[in-house]
């Protein structure tokens, strides 16, 4: 059973494709059709934005590169909108987007390994959950070790890990100096272990007191300039990108004394995004499904259909029949997918996908998307052009 197009250009919109959906006793085979590749840039970047996704070492993609299980079953890792090598859920989506709605959409990855559900409120720079210098400090144009904080701990904050800078650099120093002059520095910050580090320390697990964060000035300004303690530092990933739909997926790492805590700093991102219309909130898909209840009924309750429940619909029969698993394949782990478990052909470790897992995630969540109506602009457009 095939859903008609309705459009002379040939994509479904989104009233007919849930209603195509909604008959589960049918298979649909919907096929979405590329927009024009003609189409002026500003106009799409008028009528769609770009999407950031905020989280740990599961949006920054550690695993995507396990293709073995993909390998073994068969899978074909590029129909799903990854890659022979494998990838994120990230470029998952950004691939989808560019093949099923517009090519000039992008996904940014604002995903660093190791975060804890705070350090990411801290570098999307929100309310509660802000990085700050904890001592008095001066900055002049040679590289400086800075004491970099975070207001929900009194431990060293986590960030940089595995993401890289690029979700960080550069930050901007905005505060008084020891004067009380309003003074902004810009400039980078690196990450080392300190050196009490053990020999064979792990950089990217080992307690935060053993890491040691180099500012390096870069805004061409020589003068030393001294900051008072509490100085606020400025990440660039919490500015520019503001209005941006946002997906944020964190809380795996913990980072938050109870679920209320998670919600509001799962609120006050979004805030600091400015307040964008089109969202995403992903939790966790570790533990099973009585483990998880507590906080997804509550997350539920709180964020509706821009909620995604990875427990429940990553661990499920048709999340491995997306994914290509043969029937016989998906036998072989139907007990943790009763359970609500994670089924080893969908993750290469206790916490992280494989290849497989993260194109399964990609198309949750660009399905989902695609519901809510995050893509209906362009389309709507492109009805009034044939009208």
């Amino acid at each position: 059973f095939s859903v008609p197009s309705p459009a002379v250009l040939g994509y479904y919109t989104r009233d007919l494709y849930l209603k195509a959906i909604a008959d589960s006793s049918k298979v649909i085979n919907v096929v979405y059709k590329e927009i024009p590749k003609d189409t002026d840039k500003a106009i799409i970047n008028e009528k769609l934005s770009d999407i950031v996704c905020w989280g740990d070492s599961i949006t920054a993609g550690a695993g995507g590169n396990q293709v073995g299980i993909a390998k073994e079953y068969g899978i074909d890792l590029v129909a799903l909108g990854s890659s022979v090598a494998g990838s994120g859920y990230t470029k998952v989506l950004e691939n989808l987007i560019a093949s099923k709605v517009c090519g000039e959409i992008n996904v940014i990855n604002c995903g660093v390994g190791g975060e804890t559900s705070a350090t990411i409120a801290a570098r999307a720079d929100t309310e509660s959950y802000y990085l700050y210098l904890e001592a008095e400090t001066t900055v002049s144009d040679a590289p400086i070790v800075i004491p970099l904080m975070q207001t929900y701990t009194t431990d060293r904050i986590g960030i940089l890990r595995q993401g890289g800078s690029n979700t960080l650099n550069p930050v901007t120093i905005i505060g008084k100096d020891s004067q009380g002059n309003e003074v902004t520095v810009t400039g980078n910050i690196s990450l080392a272990l300190s050196s009490k580090a053990p020999a064979g320390t792990d950089i990217y697990t080992c307690d935060y007191s053993l890491l040691v964060y180099t500012f390096t000035r870069t805004d061409g300004n020589t003068a030393s300039v001294t900051f008072e303690s509490g100085t606020k530092v400025i990440t660039s990933s919490s500015y520019l990108y503001d209005g941006n739909t946002c997906i944020i997926f964190m809380g795996e790492n913990g980072g938050y004394s109870d679920i209320n805590e998670l919600i509001k700093q799962q609120e006050q991102i979004l805030k600091a995004c400015d307040n964008p219309k089109n969202y995403l909130i992903v939790s966790t898909h570790s533990g099973n499904m009585s483990s998880r209840k507590e906080l997804e009924d509550a997350l539920t309750a709180r964020w509706g259909k821009n909620y995604i429940n990875m427990g429940t619909e990553l661990n499920t029969r048709k999340a491995h029949e997306l994914a290509g698993f043969s029937e016989a394949a998906i036998v072989s782990v139907q007990q943790s997918i009763i359970d609500g478990a994670k089924s080893n052909l969908l993750v290469h470790d206790r916490v992280h996908p494989n290849a497989v897992g993260y194109a399964v995630i990609g198309n949750i969540m660009f399905e989902r998307l695609f519901e809510l109506g995050a893509f209906d602009a362009i389309f709507d457009y492109y009805d009034s052009l044939n009208a």
